[in-house]
């Protein structure tokens, strides 16, 4: 833990390399003292990276514009004799999504089974914490020929090749978490859209059964119109 200069916060500046279950801070004044003991959750390493789908293809027969140089290539390595080419466009890829998730660990100096200081997990060691937003800007790909992230939350397959998702680290030149992509040459056709008609939302709250400090949400979907004009 760091403590500003003037003293008026205490906080991490991400170069801690564990937790602790009581991290102390010392305050004082004269001849006045205090203490605060705070607990530190540090991210477990190697961060997971989850994707909708790690194999992408082309789309058979949909294109769309080309907007900039570097998203050409599935034009160029298209060989369909089947279909006119369109000029300025490329077959559209498939996309994932992308998430990124963690469990927050603190360090306990207290020896476990006489095996030194153990990790306690926030929750359980089934629960994960989604961190996609905080480490939006240090996500890459690390081959920007193959494939490319939009926002952060979408990969985009380019050329055919492999590639990866990797989140880096803001301190440092660790990866903190790293997940391979495949861009295929082979073709995938639409056999079916599915629409999906929501008229409204519900959110229930209830205590979990099992972790006293965990509360479940659940969302419920009415797929029915129930009023006129609704």
């Amino acid at each position: 833990v760091q403590v500003s200069e003037n003293c008026g916060w205490a906080f991490v500046n991400g170069k801690e390399s564990r937790g602790s279950a009581r991290a102390r801070l010392i305050i004082t004044n004269e001849h006045l003292r205090v203490s605060l003991d705070m607990t530190v959750w540090m991210p477990q390493l190697p961060l997971q990276i989850q994707l909708s789908d790690s194999h992408l293809s082309v789309i058979k027969g949909w294109r769309v514009p080309i907007f900039h140089e570097k998203s050409r290539s599935t034009e160029e390595s298209s060989d369909e004799e089947d279909e006119p080419k369109g000029r300025g466009c490329m077959l559209q890829s498939q996309h994932a999504l992308v998430s990124i998730w963690t469990m927050f660990c603190t360090s306990s100096d207290e020896p476990a089974e006489g095996r030194g200081p153990h990790e306690s997990p926030m929750l359980s060691p089934e629960w994960l914490v989604d961190v996609t937003e905080l480490v939006l800007d240090y996500m890459v790909v690390e081959d920007t020929r193959t494939a490319q992230l939009v926002g952060g939350k979408v990969v985009v397959g380019l050329v055919p090749g492999m590639t990866a998702i990797q989140v880096l680290s803001p301190v440092s030149d660790l990866i903190l978490g790293e997940r391979a992509v495949t861009v295929s040459k082979e073709k995938v056709s639409i056999s079916r859209l599915h629409v999906t008609l929501v008229s409204e939302l519900s959110l229930t709250l209830r205590p979990s059964p099992s972790e006293s400090n965990v509360v479940i949400s659940t969302t419920t979907a009415q797929h029915t119109l129930q009023v006129l004009k609704q």
